[in-house]
């Protein structure tokens, strides 16, 4: 498989799975943003998402 087609199918993943994280509803900010604090970078990019959407933040 090329080097670019391997990049294209990580990305998709990834994409598929942080949908996954909305299609239930907003994740606990609380949460995401403790485990952001202790260094969790999915955690870290979740936060980022739901400020970028204002989902669960006022």
């Amino acid at each position: 498989m090329k080097q670019t087609t391997k990049w294209l199918a990580a990305a998709l993943i990834a994409l598929g799975l942080n949908q996954a994280v909305w299609a239930d509803g907003v994740p606990d900010f609380r949460e995401t943003l403790q485990a952001a604090e202790q260094g969790d970078a999915y955690a870290q990019y979740n936060l980022g998402i739901m400020y970028d959407n204002g989902r669960g933040v006022r």
